[in-house]
């Protein structure tokens, strides 16, 4: 019960302030990094097409 309260604690504060995407990512790939919602916005089509 201990972990599962931990591990949905951590969720809900990664949810009020996910962290910032991390400047390695640009270095990498040459492109800016998204959050998932932008990712999801980007790929509404797909999603929506697999449901």
């Amino acid at each position: 019960m201990e972990a599962a309260e931990f591990v949905l604690g951590y969720q809900a504060e990664y949810a009020e302030e996910p962290p910032a995407v991390s400047p390695t990512f640009e270095q990498v790939t040459g492109r800016k990094g998204r959050t998932l919602a932008q990712w999801a916005a980007g790929h509404a089509t797909e999603l929506a097409l697999a449901a």
